[in-house]
């Protein structure tokens, strides 16, 4: 038995992460499901197998925005069963599934033994020092004046504080005793730094949760001039289609234009869209430039290519 993680939402939708032992999620190094997100504490939460217990458990680790199990905020541990919705930061939105059998590409452990954090050397004492150009006080001898240290040759890690602004040096005689240095006040604590983008909360009822649980997804079928048939599967947001290898759904057909149209999915719907390409693109036979709803099974037409697309169940092979 193992756990999967199918992602929904984001930069990370239609990814798929495989869970044995333990995920550590967050955007610091002692993670092994990394996300470079603001939004997310360094450490954020964990899901784990409890050897004891045989099952899994999800963790909160008292993160800035929050860890929703079905809409529910985390505290602690909640026991986990066969499939949840889980949301990190009220961003980040995965499907949480139970398997049978082994992994076949599971998460490595989370990194142990990490290096100490640097030890930051205290800031040098500091005189005051008698301002630039100001005459040698009566009565006290010119190299009795007060001199300003050099600054710190080095400061490797950039936490040294300005000089202070001079002043005249203190006049030590008989007549005007020393004063004794003022108490130093302790500075209030800094307040806790606050992620960026942070959502609002945002709760699931039972009927949202049920539609989550049973998206379905979807996949283009489209055969070439030439005869040749290809599959892709599409991810939730946008899909670029086009000649460049760098898009979505690659198709490498002279008449398709560098970038030519755009599949968006959202919650269980197909948009398509045209991106002014040459030879256009066809729903049922009729040239589209708005987004154009799409039904499952209806032909569509990227410039002389023709394609379908399908509607599946379950986490792609």
């Amino acid at each position: 038995m193992y756990a999967r993680l199918n992602s929904k939402t984001a930069a990370l939708a239609g990814k798929s992460y495989e869970i044995v032992s333990e995920a550590v999620i967050g955007h610091g190094p002692e993670c092994n499901l990394l996300i470079k997100s603001g939004v997310l504490s360094a450490k954020h939460a964990r899901i784990f197998f409890d050897q004891k217990k045989g099952s899994y458990y999800l963790e909160d680790f008292k993160s800035h925005n929050g860890t929703l199990l079905d809409g529910k905020p985390v505290q602690g541990k909640v026991k986990l069963e066969k499939k949840h919705v889980i949301i990190f930061a009220n961003t980040f939105t995965f499907i949480f599934v139970l398997e049978s059998g082994q992994a076949s590409d599971p998460l490595p452990p989370p990194p142990k033994d990490l290096p100490p954090e640097p030890e930051i050397p205290p800031p040098p004492r500091r005189r005051h020092a008698e301002p630039a150009g100001s005459p040698p006080v009566s009565g006290q001898a010119p190299e009795a004046q007060a001199v300003k240290p050099a600054r710190a040759q080095e400061d490797p890690f950039g936490l040294e504080e300005p000089p202070a602004k001079p002043r005249p040096a203190e006049i030590e005689n008989e007549e005007t005793p020393a004063r004794l240095p003022e108490p130093a006040q302790e500075k209030p604590p800094a307040p806790a730094p606050q992620a960026r983008d942070a959502a609002p909360t945002m709760l699931i009822d039972e009927a949202q949760l049920a539609d989550l649980l049973s998206l379905p997804r979807f996949v283009l079928e489209f055969k070439n001039v030439r005869g040749e048939k290809s599959s892709v599967d599409l991810k939730e947001g946008e899909n670029t289609v086009g000649r460049l290898s760098t898009g979505d759904v690659a198709v490498d057909d002279a008449s398709i234009s560098r970038n030519h149209a755009i599949i968006t999915v959202r919650t269980g719907k197909v948009t398509l869209r045209d991106l002014g390409s040459k030879n256009g693109t066809y729903v049922a036979d009729k040239r589209i430039a708005s987004d154009t709803e799409v039904a499952p099974d209806t032909p569509i037409r990227f410039g002389l290519v023709k394609a379908t697309i399908l509607k599946k169940r379950g986490s792609p092979a």
